[in-house]
């Protein structure tokens, strides 16, 4: 069960990336960075991509479920060790 939800997790943070980024995120960078500048950045990578969407689907999105996989990863190693410290226990 925890291996399915880290998995659907990390998904659906992936899945949500793409909308917080594009309304929220990304609007406050362009307050610091006009939004082409950030663009011509992911065309350094991928000369192709069109638009800022494009950019965080391709780029942003799959980075998001990767890192939540890695922490999950994380999550699982150590657990088991505080678990004992966690719940009030001495290991």
């Amino acid at each position: 069960g925890a291996v399915l939800g880290a998995l659907v997790g990390a998904v659906i943070m992936g899945l949500l990336s793409i909308p917080l980024n594009y309304y929220i995120s990304y609007p406050v960078y362009a307050n610091f960075m006009p939004i082409d500048a950030i663009l011509n950045m992911y065309r350094e990578i991928r000369p192709s991509v069109n638009g800022l969407l494009e950019c965080l689907i391709i780029f942003n999105a799959p980075f998001t479920v990767l890192k939540g996989l890695l922490v999950s990863l994380v999550c699982f190693l150590i657990y088991k060790p505080l678990s004992p410290i966690l719940h009030g226990r001495k290991g």
